[in-house]
């Protein structure tokens, strides 16, 4: 989560100048990139635990109980978006 606040604080070049938004000079978009892959492992590991564990009192295991009724809608993405 560290890791996530520091990027977030970081400004890209690309976002001030456009016609930069293919180059990645600093090395940002890929560190964005290797960021986004660990924190849906993380996300996708809590959506998990909580399956298995429906005893707790949780927004996940509300929002799984509610996948079970709507599984069209609260797919595990949109779970790991609220979470976000």
């Amino acid at each position: 989560m560290e890791e996530f606040a520091e990027c977030i604080a970081v400004r890209n070049l690309g976002d001030m100048i456009p016609l930069l938004q293919w180059i990645d000079f600093t090395g940002h978009l890929k560190k964005l990139d290797r960021l986004s892959k660990k924190m849906d492992v993380f996300l996708q590991g809590l959506v998990d635990e909580h399956r298995d564990d429906r005893d707790r009192n949780t927004m996940i295991n509300r929002f799984l109980a509610l996948q079970e009724e709507q599984p069209e809608y609260y797919t595990d993405e949109v779970i790991k978006g609220h979470v976000l």
